[in-house]
């Protein structure tokens, strides 16, 4: 059933113009070089330190590795972060 529905939902934000992770509720994750990293739609922050940020998502865990990781943003459900980063892993939702 919940792939049906979001079929149904991908079909309408296509025609009405509206962003898929926006009808869907997924994350977007927005990374420029290695430095910044933003991820839009999360769950909140599950782990930080200057090493490791995981945060939660709808669709599971998103764990981030690098250096020098900080906050630089964190509102709604946007956070930005910035950091020297080196991966990026997705985790299942055990939901």
């Amino acid at each position: 059933m919940d792939g049906k529905l979001n079929r149904t939902r991908e079909a309408v934000a296509d025609t009405l113009g509206i962003p898929l992770e926006v009808a869907l509720d997924i994350p977007k994750i927005i990374i420029d070089g290695n430095y910044q990293i933003v991820i839009e739609n999360h769950k909140g922050l599950i782990v930080f330190d200057e090493n490791m940020v995981v945060v939660n998502s709808k669709v599971g865990s998103i764990t981030l590795k690098g250096r020098d990781f900080k906050v630089l943003f964190i509102g709604g459900n946007t956070l930005t972060i910035g950091g020297i980063l080196e991966s990026v892993g997705y985790g299942s939702n055990e939901n």
